[in-house]
């Protein structure tokens, strides 16, 4: 089974009368209070809601070990999780297009033509992939930092 596979069993089961859904990814353990409330605020105006951070670094587009294109990094954004959607639109986007392979689910949204809002996310909203990470999410918490 696949993490979309996870998200459609818990779509599944979701209760008529909710409005809004929030996507979030385990691996990330510091999404924070705001990352929150804010999504759920724009989720208001919006089909779907992601909190990224812009690319602090330069961006390169890369084909076999050589530099293609630089892209602009302004432009470029870091997704992170949580991601909020009206509840209907994900589940319907899910029904149509869930064999996909999206590495996330507001792309669902994306091809389905809907419009989703970046808002601000956080560097402490990082995902623990990797041995460092580990290293960083306990000091984190050992300091209370979060």
């Amino acid at each position: 089974k696949e993490r979309k596979d996870s998200v459609k069993n818990g779509l599944d089961f979701i209760r008529k009368e909710i409005e809004y859904v929030l996507i979030h990814d385990g691996a990330r353990p510091f999404p924070g209070k705001k990352i929150i409330r804010d999504i759920m605020k724009n989720l208001k105006r919006y089909p779907g809601v992601v909190c990224g951070m812009v690319s602090p670094d330069t961006v390169k587009a890369v084909k076999e070990s050589y530099v293609n294109k630089t892209l602009e990094r302004e432009n470029i954004f870091f997704i992170q999780t949580p991601q909020g959607f009206k509840k209907d639109i994900i589940v319907e986007a899910y029904s149509r297009l869930g064999r996909k392979r999206f590495t996330d689910d507001a792309q669902f949204l994306e091809v389905s033509g809907e419009r989703v809002k970046v808002i601000p996310g956080s560097k402490i909203n990082f995902k623990v992939t990797y041995p460092e990470d580990l290293i960083l999410a306990r000091a984190l918490l050992e300091n209370r930092l979060v």
